[in-house]
């Protein structure tokens, strides 16, 4: 009697279960998938480089959640274009650091318009006399105004 009813209960169960776990089959290839359409996606906006590319993904699609988790520690910080700005950032700053004058004392950056080294005081300029423009120190006539 009871084992009637067991097999009767398990009957009724079983077709149940076999739609469960195709359904969660059917999630978890999708996951999957999803993982490693997104590691893709991922990997190329941190590196140009191929065979990291296809390593990458090929983890995330023969491993799943493990290889995803190691990818994940392992990948570039940084973006591509983060790091090309990053790059061209402190490019633009060096420049402007090499165009800066400096003194020729104490060799610290001062501005195009200082008349005396804020540092070491020694002169960088010296004004014309007649239309009270800056000079260089070397020159013998203003080529502002030509005294």
């Amino acid at each position: 009697m009871i084992e009637e009813l067991l097999a009767d209960i398990w009957a009724q169960v079983a077709p149940i279960l076999t739609i469960v776990g195709i359904v969660l089959g059917i999630y978890a290839a999708v996951f999957r998938l999803g993982l490693t359409v997104w590691t893709y996606v991922d990997i190329r906006s941190r590196s140009e480089s191929l065979v990291v590319q296809l390593f990458s993904t090929l983890l995330i699609l023969l491993t799943g959640l493990p290889g995803f988790l190691v990818y994940y520690l392992l990948r570039p910080h940084d973006k591509i274009f983060e790091a090309d700005a990053r790059a061209l950032e402190r490019e633009y700053i060096l420049q402007d650091f090499e165009q800066r004058p400096l003194c020729p004392t104490c060799q610290r950056g001062s501005e195009e318009d200082f008349l005396l080294c804020p540092y070491c005081h020694t002169p960088l300029k010296k004004e014309c006399p007649a239309c009270g423009r800056l000079m260089d120190l070397t020159w013998q006539i203003c080529p502002y105004c030509g005294q």
